[in-house]
Order: structure tokens, then C-alpha cells, then sequence
């Protein structure tokens, strides 16, 4: 193996994925760009992770194997990662997801190219129970950047927190700019990776972006930290109050205030739609109606604050309404939209129907004209006069 120090620090963060740890390792030591070190953080797994990762580090001697005594998380886990990565980039990746070959080829080439402190990629989410596999478009939104190839906060603050999601394995991070701005990873049970990515999109000088779908990201998974996200409803709200802390000590809230609150009640919408359990989703409701609304002053904003008149009013409903209200709201909006959603269909559908019977007309008619003796008696008149113009074509030629 190349024994040259790494360019890029690949910090994996490891617990209890025994099942889909070498197609994540696999996809890592495979990569075309092999000047990289892949550190993998065992967080105490109970499975057969560690004896995985030690067996593919008896083959490739760019793999160093770090093990925590207690489960501390992926923050704690990508921390120590961090302090021991040796790249002039770093990359993360969890356990149980895979990159494409090219990734950091392409991801670094783009990085030098424009001196980048940070470029962005975008992923595809594998569902593992339905087995289909969604390109995730929104995790680049090229629409604010007005053709740029390069950009920061100066250029988009009323975006800088929109232009991507805050997920970590979706980028790149020039580790100079990592260690000069001091950023690390919040270590809380999940959402640890949204302080990292918001403070270092909004400190970044030079953003940039490979436009291609390099990654996969496992959803639905079993035991993974979306299914239990109700057990710990309020990390979310955990991250954000942190970036505002960094925001303001840094007098930079004032300036990306928009993209922040817009950010903010996106995730948290995300959170109340998507928590699963009632137990959890009783204790964060009342949390968001009664202290997390008025702590960021979302109600003082107007609506065109917002990126969708939606966030402005669904925010109020919250403010108004007590769960089993707004529960019982959202049952009616849904089955409004499912209601306008089959009329639509049954629109459409009745037009394709009379589009078909129109086709269906015109192909009658054509085959009429085309099997008719005036067509005949008329391609047999006018026979030699298209033969002499025929003729007279291939000459000029």
C-alpha cells in the first residue's frame, strides 16, 4: 500500500452495523483517488463491527481502527476522528452507508480547483423497506446561486443554511478552515452533525459544489437512529439554540437571521411530522408551542419573512391549537388534498381518455385518405413529376 501521508481523512463513526459495514468499507478503499486514510471510530459496538474492522485492517494498511470505551455517539465518535485525522481534507461517513468510486475524486478535485473550504454533493436515499433508491435534489439548491461556482455567505445570507441539508457526509471540508474556526461536533444522541455544517457554511469564505449524485444514504432502517428519534425529540432544538449562540457572539445573526428561522422551522416541522411515537410527540408539541415559538420570535416574522406562506401559517396553528387539535386539522387537510388529489386524477384521466378517442379518429381518418382512389388516382398522377424533382435534387447537389 502507498505509505505517502494522506490528502484526505475519511472518519467513520462505527456502532453495531455488522450488517452493512463492508459495503461502506468496500466502497471506501475502492475509490479511485487512493491517497487516504480511513479512520474508523468503534463506539463500543456489541456485534461483530470491531472484528469486521479489523479484519479489513490486516488488508489495507490506510485503515487505523479507534475504539471509545462507552458509546458516546456519532458526535463524540467523529470528534476523536477529528483530532487524529492527518488529511488536508476530511470526509465523514456512517456506517451503514456507501460512496460512489469517483466520490472523492471528484470531490477533491473540485476543492483545489477552487480553493473551497467546503464543496457540497448530493446523495440518494435507499429506502430499506420498499428497496427504492431517490435521488435527494434538494440537498443542492443551485437556484440562489445565480450560475456561481463558488459563493459564501456574503453572496446568499438570506440562503446559506438552504443551500444544502445539514448532513455531514455530503461534503468535503478543507481541514485548515476546520482547525482555524475550532468547530466540532455537538456530542448529543442525534442531530450532532447541524452545529458543524451551519457554523462552518456561515464561516466559510469559498463554498463550492460538484452537481452529481455521489453517495447513498441509508433510510428506514431498522434499530437506526430515525426509527427511535422519539426518544430524544428535542437534539434538534439542542443544535439550533447552539448555532444562534455561535450566530450572535459572532454578530452574524442579524445577517443570516432569515436563513436561519427558515431553516429552523423546516427541520422542526420535519421532526413533528416524522416522530412516529405519541409519547414523543406530545412532550416536544407542547415544547414548541410554548417555548421553542417564542424563544426564536418565530410569530413576530410576516409572512413574506418565510420562503412559503405554508411555514407562516402552519407556525400559527401550532401557536393555537392543542395537539389532539391540530392532529384532528391536519386528518382534514390531508384527506382536502387527497380528495383534490383523486379529482385531479380523475381530470387527467379523462382527458388522456378523449385524447386516445381523438387519436383514435385522426388514425381513422388518415387510414381512409391513405386507402382512397382519389389518394391513389393522385400519387399515380403526380409519379413522374416527384421522379424529375427527385432528379434534379440529387444534381444540385
Amino acid at each position: 500500500m502507498n505509505s505517502a501521508k494522506p490528502v484526505v481523512s475519511i472518519i467513520i463513526p462505527v456502532f453495531n452495523t455488522e450488517s452493512f459495514l463492508r459495503e461502506c468499507i468496500d466502497s471506501v478503499i475502492n475509490q479511485s483517488f487512493k491517497r487516504i486514510e480511513i479512520i474508523c471510530v468503534n463506539n463500543n459496538s456489541t456485534d461483530n463491527s470491531l472484528q469486521i474492522l479489523q479484519d479489513y485492517c490486516k488488508k489495507d494498511n490506510r485503515i487505523i481502527i479507534l475504539s471509545l470505551k462507552n458509546n458516546k455517539g456519532a458526535g463524540a465518535a467523529r470528534n476523536v476522528g477529528l483530532k487524529a485525522a492527518a488529511g488536508e481534507y476530511l470526509v465523514f461517513l456512517d456506517s451503514d452507508d456507501y460512496f460512489d468510486t469517483n466520490m472523492i475524486k471528484k470531490a477533491y478535485k473540485t476543492s483545489k480547483k477552487y480553493d473551497a473550504d467546503i464543496v457540497i454533493f448530493k446523495s440518494r436515499h435507499y429506502d430499506v423497506k420498499t428497496k427504492k433508491t431517490v435521488p435527494a435534489e434538494w440537498q443542492l439548491k443551485k437556484q440562489y446561486l445565480d450560475n456561481k461556482k463558488v459563493f459564501s455567505r456574503y453572496d446568499i445570507p438570506d440562503y446559506i443554511f438552504d443551500i444544502s441539508d445539514p448532513s455531514v457526509w455530503n461534503k468535503i471540508f478543507k481541514k485548515s478552515f476546520i482547525d482555524e474556526m475550532g468547530i466540532q461536533f455537538q456530542e448529543i444522541p442525534r442531530t450532532n452533525d447541524l452545529f458543524f455544517v451551519f457554523t462552518a457554511l456561515v464561516s466559510a469564505k469559498r463554498i463550492s459544489y460538484v452537481d452529481e449524485v455521489l453517495m447513498t444514504y441509508r433510510i428506514n432502517r431498522e434499530n437506526g437512529l430515525q426509527s427511535t428519534q422519539y426518544l430524544t425529540p428535542f437534539c434538534w432544538y439542542d443544535a439550533f439554540k447552539a448555532v444562534k449562540r455561535y450566530l450572535v457572539k459572532n454578530r452574524l445573526f442579524n445577517i443570516v437571521e432569515r436563513s436561519f428561522i427558515n431553516s429552523f422551522t423546516s427541520i422542526m416541522f420535519h421532526v413533528i411530522f416524522n416522530l412516529g411515537r405519541i409519547e414523543g410527540l406530545k412532550s416536544l408539541y407542547d415544547a414548541v408551542k410554548n417555548e421553542y415559538l417564542k424563544g426564536m420570535k418565530i410569530l413576530d416574522k410576516s409572512s413574506d419573512f418565510f420562503y412559503s406562506d405554508w411555514t407562516y401559517k402552519e407556525a400559527r396553528k401550532v401557536s393555537s391549537l392543542s395537539l389532539e387539535s391540530y392532529i384532528f386539522y391536519r386528518w382534514c387537510v390531508s384527506r382536502e388534498e387527497r380528495d383534490w388529489l383523486q379529482g385531479d386524477r380523475d381530470r387527467l384521466q379523462g382527458e388522456r381518455d378523449w385524447l386516445q378517442g381523438d387519436r383514435d379518429r385522426l388514425q381513422g381518418e388518415c387510414t381512409a385518405v391513405l386507402t382512397s382512389w382519389s389518394f391513389r388516382l393522385g400519387r399515380m398522377f403526380t409519379w413522374f413529376p416527384r421522379k424529375v424533382r427527385g432528379f434534379f435534387r440529387r444534381l444540385l447537389k
